[in-house]
């Protein structure tokens, strides 16, 4: 059959309808004074680029260069705004994570760590997944809630360790319970996460600190749904093959013999770098540097790990479609999205009771990640969140958990940078991605209607 005469797939049909159908069914929303008609063209711009990206209906480096420069020529955006991520420290700090994932595979050192974890959970898949689990929570213990990046290159050595193939069942597994492990435990870890939203809090209910443990005890059924959230990935992509490295990483340890002098400089830098995260959780500086510094630091002669090839071995697509992601918050932002949706929420929670509220802001912070970062969430919605809590005598410390629950809740990439750095590797499919993360927002949702908000108020905590 000619390709003239093919027949066009129902599959690309149906998605081409509905990319092109959701924006044109936008265009006709009327505007007001708060639905502006330039609100009307960004969602209509956006909505279609996250539609080709989630059906990858065109090469993702089309996209990443073109919807910045959207916002420009449409007139939603000066340059200045729409290009502002690459003067932010997120993106720097992923380009840096993923630089320092390139220097210690180059020294070898990735290699041996993966291969002592894969000996020391079992080297079953499902050891694999549970362990990556345990090994979040302990990091994000040590790392004040900052194990993101480490999570990244252990999932990364585990699949390279093993042989598994990018977007089969195991490898996706893998790096879906590292990305959550390197995340989740930070909403119930004693952190950089709780300390930031006490301070966002302070105009409201004033200078409050939670201890260690009434904060882990707040959060016990929070930890009930990260596990669940690992099982759900076990459910969702059972391995296909068996799976037990344990006799192949055997002969590959054996192969490197003894720690090289290289390895050594890598390890030092995995100290040093520890030892910052750990110091500026304690002091209260920012470890964001940590991850810029350290990583250009294991390229440079004589004291690196690593050489300039593992610069040329940056993925620039991805680091580019995570800038340009990052501008789709900026530009909301900038456009006031906000204030709209205070406006649309206020009047919904009037009257209502307060778990139903408690839901309702759990919600709100869902439909918020589709335009705005969660860093931006937290720092323009917290003292209005706690405004509406204060008036129903609810527990802050409960508004805090609900909004780092929310802001978790994703279907695309795009909103959330941390997760976005663990699908730039390239061993998730977008189909796969959104599949997963849907279903954990529902699992989410149900837990904290069964679960969560029940477990607040029979131990008291609700209220307060």
């Amino acid at each position: 059959m000619s390709t003239l005469t093919k027949p066009f797939p129902l599959k690309a049909l149906f998605m081409w309808l509905v990319t092109l159908g959701l924006p044109f069914g936008i265009y006709f929303i009327p505007t007001s004074d708060l639905f502006t008609n330039q609100m009307k063209i960004f969602l209509i711009v956006t909505v279609f680029a996250i539609l080709i990206i989630a059906f990858e209906s065109l090469p993702k480096s089309v996209i990443t260069i073109l919807l910045p420069v959207s916002y420009i020529l449409l007139g939603l955006a000066d340059p200045q705004t729409a290009w502002f991520p690459w003067t932010m420290p997120t993106v720097w700090m992923i380009i840096g994570a993923l630089l320092l994932v390139n220097a210690l595979e180059s020294s070898g050192l990735l290699m041996r760590i993966s291969y002592h974890v894969i000996l020391l959970v079992g080297g079953s898949y499902k050891g694999l997944i549970l362990g990556l689990g345990a090994v979040g929570i302990l990091l994000n213990i040590i790392l004040f809630g900052n194990a993101y990046v480490m999570l990244v290159g252990l999932a990364y050595g585990l699949c390279h360790a093993m042989n598994l193939e990018k977007y089969s069942k195991e490898a996706t597994g893998i790096f879906l319970a590292a990305a959550i492990g390197g995340i989740i435990p930070a909403a119930f870890c004693y952190g950089s996460n709780i300390l930031m939203l006490e301070g966002l809090g302070e105009p409201v209910v004033g200078a409050h600190r939670i201890s260690y443990l009434s904060w882990t005890f707040l959060n016990i059924p929070v930890i009930f749904y990260y596990f669940c959230a690992l099982l759900l990935i076990l459910v969702l992509f059972r391995s296909q093959s068996s799976v037990d490295g344990k006799a192949y990483v055997k002969g590959k340890l054996a192969e490197l013999g003894r720690m090289s002098v290289t390895e050594k400089k890598a390890c030092a830098w995995l100290v040093v770098l520890f030892a910052y995260i750990i110091t500026a959780g304690f002091k209260g500086w920012d470890s964001t540097w940590a991850f810029v510094i350290v990583p250009a630091l294991t390229i440079a002669p004589v004291i690196g790990c690593g050489t300039e090839k593992d610069v040329r071995r940056l993925d620039f697509t991805f680091i580019l479609f995570i800038a340009s992601c990052m501008s789709i918050g900026i530009v909301a932002s900038a456009l006031d999205f906000g204030s709209l949706v205070t406006s649309v929420a206020e009047p919904l929670t009037d009257n209502a009771s307060p778990g139903i509220v408690v839901f309702a802001i759990y919600g709100l912070n869902i439909i918020l990640n589709f335009l705005l970062t969660p860093m931006a969430i937290m720092a323009g919605f917290t003292t209005t969140y706690l405004q509406i809590a204060q008036t129903l005598g609810i527990n802050p410390y409960v508004i805090y958990s609900v909004i780092s629950l929310g802001t978790d809740q994703i279907l695309f990439p795009y909103e959330y940078a941390l997760y976005m750095l663990y699908f730039s590797l390239g061993y998730i499919k977008m189909s796969d991605f959104i599949k997963y993360f849907g279903a954990k927002m529902l699992l989410c949702s149900v837990l904290l209607i069964i679960v969560i908000i029940p477990f607040w108020k029979l131990t008291g905590l609700f209220f307060g």
